[in-house]
């Protein structure tokens, strides 16, 4: 019963201000996870697998693929390349997955790559 009456008036003194609850919430959240990244060194590690990921999701509604070849296959067409799967035919060649993230606006300034 007490922290319920201390969050009472805690919703009533914001009540009486601009922003509603939710909007301070969401205010301190965002400078807690600010201050998180700050500690780590400013940068929010993202694994290869998951830059993968979304670039393929994000390349999807267009039609192509993000792949990774395998074999002999390498030398020619790179480690990563993208596939237009609607014409069958390789658009790009020797992708590097962090700088088509960055381009395509899956990945953010504050994360980084880990392997």
């Amino acid at each position: 019963m007490g922290i319920r009456r201390e969050d009472n008036r805690f919703r009533r003194r914001v009540w009486k201000t601009d922003l509603s609850f939710d909007a301070i919430m969401r205010l301190c959240v965002a400078a807690q996870m600010q201050a998180s990244i700050e500690h780590r060194g400013g940068k929010v590690p993202v694994t290869m697998r998951a830059l993968l990921t979304r670039i393929d999701r994000k390349l999807r509604g267009d039609g192509q693929r993000l792949k990774t070849t395998r074999g002999r296959a390498t030398a020619m067409l790179g480690v990563h390349y993208v596939l237009n799967v609607k014409r069958n035919q390789i658009s790009a060649r020797n992708v590097d997955p962090e700088k088509l993230g960055r381009d395509l606006g899956v990945l953010q300034t504050w994360e980084a790559v880990t392997p």
